[in-house]
């Protein structure tokens, strides 16, 4: 990504035609700018605007957690396994009245 080897400019690039299409739906586009900072020189003048842009998406990031969190939740109580990993009595039936 990017040329003579200027990562950072690759994924700035990457990040900047995600956002322009509209990809903050997109996994990926937090991490592009994530992946730009850690890339660029210290002295780099986009340093600033990398920072306010990972900034301003850090409550996007924080709510995707949030539901991922919570969609992984739903899966284990669908499954029957509870928060310590084991089957719970109300999940397996153990105790429940007959219909």
């Amino acid at each position: 990504m990017g040329r003579k080897g200027e990562q950072s400019d690759g994924f700035y690039h990457l990040a900047l035609a995600s956002r322009l299409r509209g990809g903050q739906a997109s996994s990926h586009f937090p991490s592009h700018f994530r992946k730009t900072d850690e890339l660029l020189a210290e002295d780099s003048p986009r340093r600033a605007e990398i920072a306010a842009e990972i900034d301003e998406l850090k409550p996007l990031v924080r709510v995707r957690e949030q539901a991922e969190t919570e969609r992984e939740r739903g899966r284990r109580r669908v499954s029957g396994i509870g928060e310590s990993g084991w089957r719970s009595q109300r999940a397996v039936g153990v105790g429940a009245a007959p219909r």
